[in-house]
């Protein structure tokens, strides 16, 4: 996630820091964004796969469906900055 914050950070020359928060936290927070309690709880589900490198393995899928190969999350984040980019107002 650290490596993800910093790419799309230096993609959109934004200071991004990724903080590591409990469940509760996590949790409460997309609660109060109005997600639903059942989702919430699976996205932290999710994310606590992540933290415990288990989606770590690298799998060759990306280029077997679309013929080409997968890019790394910097090449993402630079090809998709704007998406990134806050368009407040």
């Amino acid at each position: 996630m650290a490596e993800i914050a910093k790419a799309i950070g230096e993609a959109t020359w934004q200071e991004l820091v990724f903080v590591d928060v409990s469940s509760e936290d996590f949790t409460h927070a997309l609660q109060n964004a109005g997600v639903p309690r059942w989702q919430a709880d699976g996205l932290w589900e999710d994310y606590a796969h992540y933290a415990r490198g288990e989606a770590a393995g690298i799998q060759d899928t990306v280029r077997e469906i679309t013929g080409r190969a997968p890019r790394e999350v910097t090449e993402f984040a630079r090809d998709h900055a704007d998406a990134f980019k806050s368009h407040s107002t």
